[in-house]
């Protein structure tokens, strides 16, 4: 990491480091592409959501996955 004028300038394979992602309502090949992008952030990818997740990107709102995220948040 380097320091530059208040900014740190993080190597772009260290961009997401610490993500643990899913994807929902996405199809292939935009899933591969999306999937393939972040890992090379320094991602990692779940294919399934779980407690590791901290975050779920979504194609659309009403995925089963997004559902099942909410319900979590509400209980």
């Amino acid at each position: 990491m380097k320091c530059v004028a208040n900014f740190v300038l993080v190597p772009f394979k260290e961009l997401l480091k610490g993500v643990v992602f899913s994807l929902s309502g996405f199809k292939n090949p935009k899933r591969g592409d999306l999937r393939a992008k972040a890992m090379q952030m320094g991602a990692k990818y779940s294919p399934d959501w779980d407690k590791k997740c901290t975050h779920l990107v979504c194609a659309f709102e009403s995925t089963p996955k997004f559902s099942q995220v909410q319900a979590c948040m509400h209980s």
